[in-house]
């Protein structure tokens, strides 16, 4: 999807009704602030994180993967080295035979899934995450 196709997550929130006008106006208002919007929403208690992750995922058009909710098993974690997780903000899932499932801060980077599926020899599979959980577990793991 290209990022000019791509709906606006306020809009997506909105019909979702997961999100009122008046807190998107609040989170839009500061156009300083860089911080994703739906890390914006989420901090300022306006959405809850799986709100979130489902607009998002609505919007990249991919599923969303919950890292609350899932186990990783660490030995999945070696075929993307850690600079390289924490660059591009991305996480293996689940690695099986010729097939590797990613979270993703931003699963339509094609040019990193392809990169991806070069150096490991299996195809990618992205999923969306939330960026600040992600980093989280990635720093854990």
């Amino acid at each position: 999807m290209t990022e000019e196709s791509k709906k606006p997550l306020g809009r997506i929130l909105l019909s979702q009704l997961a999100l009122t006008q008046a807190d998107l106006d609040r989170a839009l208002a500061d156009k300083t602030n860089k911080t994703p919007l739906a890390t914006r929403l989420i901090e300022s208690g306006a959405v809850s994180e799986l709100a979130a992750l489902k607009a998002l995922s609505e919007q990249s058009g991919v599923p969303g993967m919950d890292l609350n909710q899932i186990c990783i098993r660490l030995s999945d974690l070696g075929i993307v080295p850690r600079e390289i997780a924490l660059k591009h903000r991305l996480l293996p899932l689940l690695v099986r035979d010729d097939r590797a499932f990613l979270a993703m801060a931003d699963p339509t980077d094609r040019r990193v899934i392809d990169e991806l599926e070069f150096v490991t020899g299996k195809r990618v599979f992205p999923y969306i995450a939330l960026s600040g959980p992600l980093m989280r577990v990635i720093a854990a793991a």
